[in-house]
């Protein structure tokens, strides 16, 4: 009889415990299509790289982004995060940039998102950029931290807009 108490006690407490984490949070696991995980856009200029480079610093804050890391020697540029809803709005918004991850009762707090430029020099003296946008948000009421999500595009058009026209913009200055 001690023997099934025990059994009973230890197979509640690990139901119990199965279904808490059940109830905490419950995020789909579906499988993103490699389309969907690379929504990077990839240019090539054929101008000079040191243009590019600060053409594309400049492209990035047009758009609305800070900079947060810029190297050439690593051929890497990334923003600082840039809010782009609180709270309120936040389906409406997001849903526009990209797969919102699923998470069960979700109070979703400042969706925002980042870019990172990387630039990669060709034989042929042109320079290739690519530029890929992530996604995040807070939620506050079950899991507590940052999640991440890829874009699906839109943001790396509209940033690829803003670095095009600035790169342009950069040939006739002097550096």
């Amino acid at each position: 009889m001690k023997t099934f108490r025990t059994l009973a006690f230890f197979g509640t407490c690990i139901l119990f415990a199965g279904s808490f984490t059940l109830l905490n949070a419950q995020i789909e696991d579906e499988s993103l299509s490699e389309e969907e995980l690379n929504s990077a856009l990839v240019h090539e200029f054929y101008k000079d790289f040191d243009i590019i480079f600060e053409g594309v610093k400049k492209g990035l804050e047009a758009a609305g982004y800070g900079i947060d890391y810029a190297s050439k020697r690593k051929k890497l540029i990334e923003t600082k995060f840039r809010i782009l809803t609180a709270d309120d709005d936040f389906f409406d918004i997001m849903e526009q940039y990209g797969k919102i991850p699923y998470v069960r009762s979700p109070s979703w707090k400042n969706g925002r998102t980042s870019v990172s430029v990387r630039l990669e020099e060709n034989d042929d003296g042109s320079v290739t950029i690519t530029v890929q946008a992530e996604l995040s948000a807070f939620e506050e009421r079950f899991l507590r931290k940052w999640l991440y999500w890829p874009s699906n595009g839109v943001i790396e058009e509209e940033t690829l807009k803003e670095i095009v026209t600035a790169v342009d913009a950069e040939e006739g200055s002097e550096l």
